[in-house]
């Protein structure tokens, strides 16, 4: 079975002229709408980061519970951040007396 091919029309068809044009802005959308959420996605990594960079300065916590922290933190970037600035850098090793 022979695939049709297909023949450009016109000289802009064949040097790709018009190809990077940039599509309208959605009418229904406000303004701000891209920059804000590209905000936010920027602040949950660096917010990600900065845990990342605590755990792994953190002397309270062996390797293991470490690469835990971490794993958490990197699959729920706002969650995992929020527990371990709020429950995890205060977690005291366990001691063996």
């Amino acid at each position: 079975m022979l695939m049709p091919t297909i023949v450009p029309r016109t000289a802009d068809e064949r040097y790709g002229e018009g190809m990077l044009e940039v599509e309208p802005a959605n009418p229904l959308l406000p303004p701000g709408y891209l920059w804000s959420w590209n905000l936010i996605a920027a602040l949950v990594v660096l917010l990600a980061l900065a845990a990342i960079v605590s755990v792994v300065l953190s002397k309270r916590c062996t390797v293991p519970t470490k690469l835990l922290w971490i794993l958490v933190i990197a699959l729920l970037p706002v969650l995992g951040s929020v527990l371990w600035f709020g429950w995890g850098i205060r977690a005291r090793p366990d001691r063996a007396y």
